[in-house]
């Protein structure tokens, strides 16, 4: 009996091992085929005033990818990524990062858990946090809502465990779109059975203060949502739903506010951004110099019947077939709709 035990432990070591070097292979050939990118915002060149896909084949592929964020110096990059298992939707973060002078190839983050929706990152300007929206059980009686806002903050080179905000900005509806300005101002989606509108909460010695509705000018309809605030809250990207000045579905608007506290009412950021499809997930780099957003710019004429099956083809395996992909322009564009000085 002894020597059967013997040898079932030998051979359960040497299939540990085998499963250890095998996988350790996979992953080294993988990252062997993955292209050679050096430099921040990996080694991409940066955009004009005419938004450019970004890492077409790398971060833009054929999945479903948005709500791209980096970090301040451009080394790092999160962002979420939609795919089908089993006819069940998938929501989770993903993420690349420069390791001894080259990008690796991206996967998922530390506290992935793919039984739940992980989704609507935003990196802190200061890219100490991790938040996103998610229906991971709280635990805590007063978070009943499906949809609750979570952090993760950095350990070093490691993610926390994430763990959820407290109320008053959860649990108060479901949750969504959150975004942090430098000052600490918390802006978010709440969505009731009443609205979805967007509001906003300082957080200061540990406390969110009570939650503040923005302004008609902002909330203009019901279906504005995941807006993205400045670093130093001088502007809000957000997309918003089939108003009447919209190019199609769901389009990008932008709102400035001054030093007053005003805001202007949303404009439609126009036909370079927007399509007859959907834009939304706007972010902005923490130096304030790029939009980067979801949208279907390049969609090869997807949405008809007369698409060829290589076209079809492409839709699953390249980026600019239908699916969404991630863009981004110079910050600059947005000179042309800020409100005229007297």
């Amino acid at each position: 009996m002894k020597r059967v035990i013997y040898f079932l432990l030998v051979l359960l070591v040497v299939m540990v091992l085998f499963y250890h070097c095998s996988h350790q292979d996979n992953a080294t050939q993988e990252q062997e085929e993955f292209p050679i990118l050096t430099g921040p915002y990996l080694g991409q060149k940066v955009p004009g005033l005419d938004p450019e896909m970004f890492a077409p084949g790398i971060v833009s592929t054929g999945l479903m990818e948005g709500v791209c964020n980096f970090t301040p110096d451009g080394k790092e990059v999160y962002y979420n990524t939609a795919y089908s298992i089993e006819d069940e939707w998938k929501l989770s973060i993903v993420y690349s990062k420069e390791v001894d002078g080259k990008w690796i190839m991206p996967d998922f983050v530390s506290f992935t858990d793919r039984k739940y929706i992980q989704a609507y990152p935003f990196l802190s300007y200061d890219g100490t946090k991790l938040y996103f929206t998610s229906n991971m059980p709280t635990n805590d009686p007063e978070l009943k809502d499906e949809y609750n806002f979570w952090v993760s903050k950095r350990e070093g080179d490691i993610w926390g465990e994430p763990t959820p905000l407290p109320p008053p900005i959860n649990g108060r509806g479901d949750t969504t779109g959150i975004s942090v300005s430098n000052t600490g101002v918390f802006y978010y989606t709440l969505i009731t059975e009443k609205e979805q509108a967007i509001y906003r909460s300082r957080y200061k010695d540990g406390v969110f203060s009570e939650p503040e509705r923005l302004p008609d000018s902002v909330n203009s309809t019901n279906s504005q949502f995941d807006g993205v605030i400045a670093p130093d809250e001088s502007y809000m990207i957000l997309p918003v739903y089939n108003r009447e000045d919209s190019f199609g579905s769901t389009d990008l608007y932008v709102t400035f506010r001054d030093e007053n506290d005003n805001w202007t009412p949303v404009v439609n950021l126009g036909s370079k951004i927007n399509t007859k499809f959907t834009e939304s997930a706007a972010r902005i780099t923490a130096d304030g110099k790029y939009m980067v957003f979801t949208g279907m710019l390049e969609s090869h004429n997807w949405g008809n019947d007369s698409l060829s099956f290589g076209d079809i083809l492409n839709y699953y395996t390249k980026p600019g077939y239908g699916n969404p992909d991630i863009y981004w322009v110079d910050i600059r564009f947005l000179d042309q709709f800020r409100p005229k000085e007297d």
